[in-house]
């Protein structure tokens, strides 16, 4: 299974729905970028900013849900329309949140701990700031005061402790990714079971699906470099966004259909093996 082998796989398949699936992306990227231009009308309004929040929150993973689902329609040489990905969402509403929540208990603990660890790399680096401590480093007139080098180690602490939780949810993170596709194949599997099931087939296969993942980062980069151009020389603030969605728009569905070919042929490999077993 190599990645180069999956990547051709993933683009000969998106040949004839490349432009729809890139539409779809652009369309599911401008949704969240007017909720958040929304949001930042009301940053004085903590109640109407808080629920916007929670809005674009509970959207998220059900739009991303319905792109996932559509994608993977047109791997199977389904028909697709635009909006597609917004009705899927909302019709599994229930089953993704069932999903992420199932993969949220199953980190819960370390989830806690990441949390503790960013509020106290948040209060660290606040208190640095109103103390006057970036400031007095960039003058170079510094006075290691006990309160500020407990502000130091706060964020210091902090940020390591997030650092090294993140490196230990990772392959966790891995190891959860194949629960959407597989309640995708087998829409009556409790979540508990997608996740299970996804557990199962990943072991010994995270590694490869992190440096898929891995694989995409020139792309990423060249977007965040014509992104930095357009940012120096357009005099239109709205036009580098645009740029940059476009780009991202025909990234995304050549990501999630790698990610979808990767997903068949572990599938494959597996019931291989279990036909050869028996």
């Amino acid at each position: 299974m190599k990645l180069s082998e999956i990547r051709q796989e993933a683009r000969n398949d998106l040949k004839s729905a490349w432009v729809k699936t890139a539409i779809i992306s652009f369309i599911y990227l401008v949704i969240f970028f007017v909720i958040s231009f929304i949001q930042t009308k009301f940053q004085n309004n903590d109640v109407v900013y808080i629920a916007i929040s929670i809005i674009s929150i509970l959207l998220t993973i059900p739009l991303a849900g319905g792109i996932l689902f559509t994608i993977m329609k047109v791997k199977n040489k389904e028909e697709i329309k635009v909006f597609d990905f917004i009705t899927i969402g909302f019709k599994n509403f229930a089953r993704f949140w069932k999903i992420s929540l199932r993969m949220l208990y199953k980190i819960l603990p370390q989830f806690i701990i990441l949390i503790i660890f960013a509020v106290l790399m948040v209060a660290g680096y606040i208190n640095l700031v109103i103390s006057g401590f970036f400031l007095a480093l960039a003058y170079g007139g510094v006075v290691f005061t006990s309160n500020i080098q407990t502000f130091l180690g706060m964020f210091a602490i902090g940020f390591i402790g997030y650092i090294v939780i993140i490196f230990t949810l990772l392959p966790k993170f891995l190891s959860f990714a194949l629960s959407y596709l597989i309640s995708f194949d087998n829409n009556e599997l409790p979540s508990k079971e997608c996740v299970a099931k996804s557990t199962e087939l990943m072991k010994g296969k995270r590694w490869k699906l992190f440096c898929l993942y891995l694989s995409f980062i020139g792309w990423a980069f060249i977007l965040a470099f014509i992104y930095a151009v357009f940012v120096q020389t357009s005099n239109l603030i709205i036009l580098p966004t645009i740029i940059l969605y476009i780009g991202t728009a025909f990234l995304l569905p050549y990501i999630v259909m790698s990610f979808i070919v990767f997903y068949k042929k572990i599938l494959s490999s597996s019931q291989e093996n279990t036909v050869e077993s028996k």
